[in-house]
């Protein structure tokens, strides 16, 4: 009976170490509307970074969009999207396309590139199926007006809890130790 209880604590705590998962957005609402002056955008989720300029759009849903400050438009610039802690279940809505428009999105783990989605029309651009995303990296090959992003929806993954490693030497310590109680318990009952 005890070895089913201590069997039951170790589940119990194997569970609870397991990390969470929280639902969230980016809101792009608290930023002014235009071009942000800036090829870097902080927000409490991630960090945007283009290779020209940033330029948000509030009519409608709040979108960002990697700015070409010489031709005045949303096309050939590219942008890393950063998260401030690991994600899953990562969709967004891709906008304000022309049909000569391409984006690469490559999507990342750590420094791990878990692959890629192309681009080539409106709609939502569902990134559920990679699992564990720490960042992205939208390489804009388009000629037409580019592409906007909004509507970011994820699941922020709580930090691991690493299992210690004295945990299964203890469990095994556990284990023989029972064993040896009930090999014992046994012996009596047979004299």
């Amino acid at each position: 009976m005890t070895f089913v209880r201590i069997a039951a604590a170790a589940g119990v705590a194997a569970f609870l170490s397991m990390g969470t998962a929280s639902a969230a957005t980016i809101d792009f609402s608290v930023f002014s509307n235009g071009s942000q002056g800036t090829n870097v955008l902080v927000t409490p989720n991630a960090t945007f970074t283009t290779t020209d300029g940033i330029y948000l759009n509030q009519g409608g849903p709040s979108d960002i969009c990697a700015f070409n400050t010489l031709q005045g438009s949303c096309q050939e610039v590219d942008m890393t999207i950063a998260f401030t802690a690991a994600v899953s279940g990562l969709s967004f809505l891709a906008t304000f396309f022309n049909p000569v428009d391409l984006v690469t999105v490559s999507v990342f783990n750590g420094v791990t590139n878990l692959g890629s989605v192309d681009i080539t029309a409106a709609g939502i651009v569902d990134l559920s199926s990679f699992g564990i995303i720490t960042s992205l990296f939208l390489e804009d090959k388009s000629t037409g007006a580019g592409y906007a992003y909004s509507e970011f929806n994820f699941d922020i993954r709580g930090a691991e809890v690493p299992l210690p490693a004295a945990l299964p030497l203890l469990a095994a310590g556990l284990g023989m130790m029972g064993a040896v109680g009930w090999r014992r318990k046994r012996k009596v009952i047979a004299v």
